[in-house]
């Protein structure tokens, strides 16, 4: 089974309000995990837009000729 997932801004800072919430900066074990989990969704968000970016890219060069 596939999954898309998606990393919007109003989740990104919602994120980063958590880790800087006192429980997390008492135990540092759950800030690691919750900035990887942050790190591989956006790792995977930006891997599905850029080639997006490069297909509209392309695509008005070519309009341009």
């Amino acid at each position: 089974m596939a999954s898309k997932y998606s990393l919007k801004y109003r989740s990104l800072m919602q994120y980063f309000f958590v880790l800087s919430n006192s429980f997390f900066l008492h135990f540092p074990y759950f800030s690691i995990n919750m900035m990887k989990v942050v790190s591989v969704r956006l790792v995977l968000r930006m891997e599905t837009s850029i080639p997006l970016f490069i297909i509209i890219l392309f695509h008005s060069i070519d309009k341009q000729k």
